[in-house]
């Protein structure tokens, strides 16, 4: 039976407006806001998660002990943060990696079946662990003086609030005590009233029987069909108020099981389903948000033809608080890029200036391009007009290439342990009974592949590839390598001419080896490619690749890609190139020679 859903947002204002009961008194106004407003923040956007998990398919007593869990430990160590030295805006995201860490575990151990004793010191092993590193990590950056660390990690702030709890505990227990005994008290003083009415009411029908007596047979019989009525009613209002007694006392007893549910509750609910969604665009003008949604699956459809890889949900939603025509790109919960587009305008980058000699107008708004950092303009509606056979970049193209860029450049934080091992188990392979590579270097060698944009579609040839070498190779920079020379035609086809050629900055052997031998030149050396890659453009408005030799491919490309962040960088080897391809090799490195 799988996790219902809820209204994440209602549920975290009411939470926020509630939050305050369970922070102790010592922390102040301000911190007790911080954390409600955090509260508010953080978990409408990671509410939905959990319920689109369906592969854990969590049962409602198992989502409850992880909600539980989750939501105990990041209220506890946010409290904690509060009270600490560490600085204010290392907060939200060492809470985050709390969180993060704990749900993966959670996932792990519930796929593994393990009782709940199992996942619960399971999981707290892992956040303990997550909390430790992160910790030395901001001590390693300087972010936390060395003698505050130890004082940190014992968590003295955690017993506070254990404390805090506690006395909160023992208050309503002796809040329900009190109630429980007046309500005894209020049975058996009820209880002596109605007796004693009831002898009043004996004692006086007793006196009119022997008044009766005395009187007329005529009267006597009046007044005994007066008194049946009488007596009649006094039984029915007597049983009715009997009745509405006992529904009373049963819902006394109710109320009272309740109230010594509701502290359960909210701690159980505190963070319920807060799993973060993978990929979210952030927009200040809403009336975008649906064409933008139409390119999105236009995008996943080509990572999907090309690449092999199927995007997640990609949420698009308005976020009012951001400066008009801003935007910004979530992957996992994490900010990965923010910037500015002109919606009704058009982009003229710089190098269409340059190759088209075009004459730059005063009333051009400046800009930067967001994934090359060229400089760039923003050209009015009507001044389109006299740009008909140039390339001019429509805001939305230019925020979906921003995100495809984000995606493939943070390939790493996407694809996920589950990702590989799902792709592995939809592959059709007859020798899958033979593929022993640990899941983690599988997802080394995909990341790999997919960051440097190759496909990863044909999963049965990779997989007979990696089980060819996997028995005397465990290293994924290595398997991945082999991976792209079985590539080498659909690698280096997408970046010849129609004429077959391949436009190359091809790299010398005396470059080869001062890559190797003397890495503080690399600096000039990026420089020096980055000029010839800018000058082919302006020629051909194509970039040409970089050519080297197998054995330094992946660690060139690795270390020029640091230089080198905003061209779109592309490193091949000798043995990648198809046997149909020429090279033309438009390498200048005169000055490096004269050295």
């Amino acid at each position: 039976m799988s996790t219902k859903r809820f209204n994440s947002y209602e549920f975290a204002t009411k939470l926020s407006q509630e939050i305050a009961e369970y922070t102790p008194t010592t922390s102040g106004s301000e911190n007790k806001n911080n954390i409600r407003n955090k509260v508010y923040q953080f978990y409408p956007s990671s509410g939905d998660k959990l319920q689109r998990e369906i592969n854990l398919d969590f049962n409602p007593e198992q989502a409850g002990m992880v909600s539980h869990f989750i939501g105990e430990w990041a209220f506890d160590h946010k409290e904690e943060l509060i009270k600490s030295n560490l600085p204010k805006e290392e907060w939200d995201s060492l809470i985050e990696n709390l969180v993060v860490s704990a749900l993966e575990t959670a996932k792990t151990a519930h796929s593994k079946s393990m009782t709940s004793e199992q996942s619960v010191k399971l999981m707290e092993n892992a956040v303990q662990l997550t909390y430790e590193e992160t910790i030395n990590k901001l001590a390693s950056q300087h972010e936390i003086k060395s003698d505050e660390i130890n004082k940190i990690l014992k968590h003295p702030y955690l017993e506070e609030i254990k404390k805090f709890k506690a006395e909160n505990l023992k208050n309503l227990k002796m809040t329900l005590s009190v109630q429980k005994k007046k309500l005894k008290l209020f049975i058996k003083e009820f209880i002596k009233f109605t007796s004693g009415v009831c002898l009043y009411l004996i004692g006086l029908i007793g006196s009119i029987v022997s008044l009766i007596m005395f009187l007329n047979i005529y009267i006597i019989n009046k007044l005994i069909l007066i008194f049946s009525v009488i007596i009649s009613s006094i039984i029915a209002v007597a049983i009715k108020l009997n009745k509405n007694i006992k529904l009373l006392i049963i819902k006394l007893k109710a109320e009272k099981k309740n109230k010594s549910k509701i502290k359960q509750t909210k701690l159980k609910n505190y963070s319920k389903k807060i799993l973060t969604d993978e990929i979210r665009i952030e927009l200040a003008n809403n009336q975008y948000r649906k064409i933008l949604s139409v390119n999105i699956m236009e995008l996943k459809q080509k990572f999907s033809y090309e690449l092999g890889y199927i995007l997640p949900r990609i949420k698009v939603i308005a976020n009012y608080g951001l400066a008009e025509n801003e935007y910004n790109i979530y992957v996992r919960d994490q900010l990965f890029a923010k910037d500015k587009v002109i919606f009704g305008g058009k982009m003229l980058t710089n190098k269409v200036l340059i190759t088209d000699n075009i004459e730059i107008k005063s009333e051009w708004l400046k800009a930067s391009h967001p994934i090359t950092k060229e400089e760039s303009y923003w050209i009015k509606d009507e001044d389109q007009e006299n740009f008909k056979n140039i390339n001019l970049i429509d805001p939305i193209n230019l925020i979906i290439d921003h995100l495809e860029s984000v995606l493939i450049n943070n390939a790493d934080t996407m694809f996920t342990l589950e990702k590989t091992k799902q792709l592995i188990e939809q592959s059709k392979s007859i020798y899958l009974d033979d593929f022993s590579l640990p899941l983690a270097t599988s997802r080394k060698i995909f990341v790999n592949l997919i960051r440097e944009e190759v496909s990863i579609k044909d999963i049965n040839l990779i997989l007979q590839t990696l089980i060819e070498f996997n028995s005397d190779y465990k290293d994924s920079d290595f398997l991945s390598e082999q991976l792209r020379k079985k590539f080498s035609r659909q690698i280096s086809s997408k970046y010849m001419n129609k004429q077959n050629e391949l436009n190359a900055i091809k790299l010398p052997q005396y470059i080869e080896e001062l890559f190797v031998y003397n890495k503080p030149s690399l600096s000039s050396l990026a420089d020096s490619i980055e000029v010839q890659m800018n000058a082919e453009y302006l020629k051909n408005e194509k970039y040409p690749v970089v050519l080297c030799s197998a054995d330094i491919r992946l660690n060139f490309y690795r270390e020029l890609k640091q230089k080198v962040k905003y061209l779109p960088l592309v490193v091949l080897s000798d043995d990648e190139l198809a046997d149909y391809i020429s090279v033309k090799d438009i390498s200048n490195f005169q000055e490096f020679q004269a050295n």
